[in-house]
């Protein structure tokens, strides 16, 4: 009996996306060896904030700012998860701490409903959504621990 592989296909698969430049909200279509998709966009390290549980069990109560050394092993990062995910994946000094030792990853992507909210449109065209999606995932996998 022969396995056959399902493969998803999509416009311009082989292909990477960088932001539209000028600032404006869309994307753009390059070659992954373009020097635009290769540069990486670092993160600016904040304030690292602590909190504790309180008696709600969906209550969390934050304080205004911990030391800049954090006290566990978790960490949360606010931001466009592509950014993020490319930062901790590409920069050296976070990808020695972070690549392959990761437990858990969540990440709040568009889910493409062809709807526009307040703070963003979530209507891309499906070879986009499915292209930001893929590179998002497969950095993922570099960081994620066996």
């Amino acid at each position: 009996m022969t396995v056959q592989r399902l493969q998803l296909s999509w416009y311009n698969k082989e292909k990477a996306l960088i932001p539209t430049e000028a600032g404006k909200y869309g994307y753009t279509w390059v070659n992954p060896s373009d020097p635009r998709y290769c540069e990486t966009h670092t993160l600016v390290m904040g304030d690292y904030v602590q909190g504790t549980q309180t008696l709600k069990l969906d209550e969390f109560e934050y304080s205004k700012c911990a030391d800049l050394e954090p006290q566990d092993d978790n960490l949360l990062i606010l931001g466009e998860s592509g950014d993020v995910l490319e930062s901790l994946t590409r920069v050296p000094e976070l990808a020695e701490n972070y690549v392959g030792k990761v437990k858990l990853i969540y990440i709040d992507p568009p889910f493409n409903t062809a709807q526009t909210f307040a703070s963003y449109e979530d209507n891309l065209e499906h070879s986009i959504w499915l292209t930001m999606m893929r590179d998002r995932l497969l950095r993922m996998k570099k960081l994620l621990a066996d």
